[in-house]
C-alpha cells in the first residue's frame, strides 16, 4: 500500500472515532439541557441552538490561525491538537452543573478543536491532487460513519446510564483517536522559513493571497450557506422527535436513530460523490446534491410519524453527504499546494460561520414560526446554495473553470 493511502486510512479511522465521540451527544443535547434545569421547550430550543453554535462562533475566528500554523509547523500536529483538546473539553462537559457552564466549555472547545478541518488539510496535503475527490471522499465517509453510530451509541448509553457518563466515554474515545494519529501517521513536512514580519501580518498575508482566487470565493460562499442550512435543522431534531412521540420512554435512542439515518446514507454518498466528482467535475455533482436536498427537506415539515421523518432524513442524507466532500475537494484544487493549510483554514472559518449561525437560525425559526418551519427555511437555503453554485462556480458555457484551464483539474 502506498504511503499516502496508508496515511489516508489511518487518518480516516482516527477521525471516525473522533466524530463518533463528538456525535454521541447529538441525540440528547436538548434532553441534557432539561436535566440541567430548563423545562420550557422554547427555552430549551434557544439554549440548544446556543450550545450547538458556541464552538463554531470562536472557531470561525481561530481557524485561519490554525491553518497558518499548519502551513508553518505541520498538519499532523494540528490534528493532534484538535483531537486532544476535544477530549479534554468533552470530559468537562459531563461535569457541568448548569447550562451556562455547558455553553462556556463549548466556547473553549471551539478555540481548541476543529479536527475535521485539520484532518481535511492533512489528507489534502498527502493525497495526489488528481485523487483529491477520492481521498476526501474516504475521509468524509469516515466522518459520516462516525456521525452515524455516534447518536445511536450516545442514545443507548444515555437511556441506560444517564447523560453524564456519555461524556466520559467520548473523552476516552477521543484520547484513543489522538494516540492513533501520534503513533501511526507519518508526515513528510518541511517547515517554511519564518519571514521577518510579525506573525499576525504573515497570517493576514496568507489569507489575502489565498482569497485572490475567485474560484475559491465561490466555493466559500457555497460552504457557508450549505452549512447554515444543514446546521439549522440538526439541533432541533431531538425536540421535534419529542413532539412527534411525547410518550416514548427511550426518547434518546429514538432521536439517535433519526440522526443516524441521515448520517449512514451520507457516509455512503460521500465516497460515491467523490469518485463522480473526480471524473465528471465537482460543479455538476454539487448542483445535483443541493437541488435534491432542497426538494427532500420540504416534505419533512409535514410528517406526522417518527418513521416518516426517519425515511426522509435518510434520503436527504444522500444529498448532504455528497455536498461537503466536494466542497473540500474544490478548495483543494483552487489553491497552490503550499497554501493548502491557509485555504482549508479559511474554508473551516466559512463552515464554522454557517454552523454558528445555523442553530440559532433554527432556534429562532422554531420559537417564532414553529418547529416544522425549520425544514422549510433549510430548503430555501439549499435552493440558494444551488443558485450560488450555478452562478459562481465554473463557467456558464461549461468549458471548464479557471482552475481547470490553468491546472487541468476539474472543479
Amino acid at each position: 500500500m502506498g504511503g499516502w493511502k496508508r496515511n489516508l486510512y489511518v487518518i480516516a479511522g482516527a477521525e471516525f472515532l473522533t466524530v463518533l465521540g463528538f456525535s454521541c451527544m447529538l441525540s440528547f443535547i436538548p434532553y441534557y439541557i432539561q436535566e440541567l434545569g430548563i423545562s420550557d421547550l422554547d427555552e430549551v430550543a434557544l439554549w440548544a441552538g446556543l450550545v450547538s453554535s458556541a464552538p463554531s462562533l470562536l472557531m470561525a475566528f481561530v481557524s485561519p490561525i490554525w491553518g497558518f500554523m499548519a502551513d508553518r509547523y505541520g498538519r499532523k500536529v494540528m490534528l493532534e491538537r484538535a483531537i486532544f483538546g476535544a477530549s479534554l473539553c468533552l470530559g468537562l462537559c459531563g461535569l457541568v452543573r448548569n447550562v451556562q457552564q455547558f455553553v462556556a466549555i463549548r466556547v473553549v472547545q471551539g478555540a481548541l478543536t476543529g479536527s475535521v478541518s485539520a484532518a481535511t488539510t492533512l489528507v489534502a496535503s498527502v493525497t495526489p491532487r488528481e485523487r483529491s475527490g477520492y481521498g476526501l471522499g474516504i475521509l468524509q465517509m469516515a466522518i459520516y460513519a462516525g456521525a452515524s453510530f455516534g447518536p445511536l451509541v450516545g442514545g443507548v448509553i444515555a437511556d441506560n446510564l444517564g447523560y453524564r457518563p456519555v461524556f466520559g466515554f467520548t473523552s476516552v474515545l477521543l484520547l484513543l483517536s489522538g494516540l492513533c494519529v501520534v503513533l501511526f501517521v507519518s508526515e513528510d513536512f518541511e517547515p517554511a522559513r519564518d519571514r521577518p514580519e510579525r506573525v499576525g501580518g504573515r497570517i493576514w498575508g496568507d489569507v489575502k493571497a489565498t482569497l485572490r482566487s475567485t474560484q475559491l470565493l465561490g466555493v466559500l460562499a457555497v460552504s457557508v450557506v450549505a452549512r447554515l442550512a444543514d446546521s439549522s435543522v440538526r439541533p432541533m431534531l431531538p425536540i421535534f422527535v419529542q413532539l412527534l412521540a411525547p410518550t416514548e420512554e427511550r426518547i434518546a435512542s429514538v432521536a439517535g436513530s433519526v440522526s443516524a439515518a441521515s448520517a449512514v446514507v451520507a457516509g455512503l454518498a460521500s465516497i460515491v460523490a467523490g469518485r463522480w466528482g473526480d471524473k465528471l467535475g465537482y460543479r455538476k455533482i454539487l448542483l445535483s446534491c443541493t437541488i435534491g436536498a432542497c426538494l427532500l427537506l420540504i416534505p419533512q415539515a409535514f410528517v406526522r410519524e417518527v418513521w416518516q421523518l426517519f425515511v426522509l432524513r435518510a434520503l436527504v442524507g444522500a444529498c448532504v453527504g455528497g455536498t461537503f466532500p466536494l466542497v473540500s475537494a474544490a478548495v483543494a484544487v483552487s489553491v497552490a499546494p503550499e497554501r493548502q493549510g491557509a485555504a482549508h483554514g479559511v474554508n473551516n472559518s466559512a463552515r464554522a460561520l454557517g454552523r454558528a449561525l445555523g442553530p440559532m437560525l433554527g432556534a429562532a425559526t422554531a420559537t417564532t414560526l414553529g418547529f416544522r418551519a425549520v425544514f422549510l427555511v433549510a430548503a430555501v437555503l439549499f435552493g440558494i446554495t444551488a443558485v450560488t453554485i450555478a452562478t459562481l462556480i465554473g463557467d456558464r458555457a461549461g468549458e471548464g473553470t479557471p482552475v481547470e484551464r490553468t491546472t487541468g483539474a476539474k472543479v
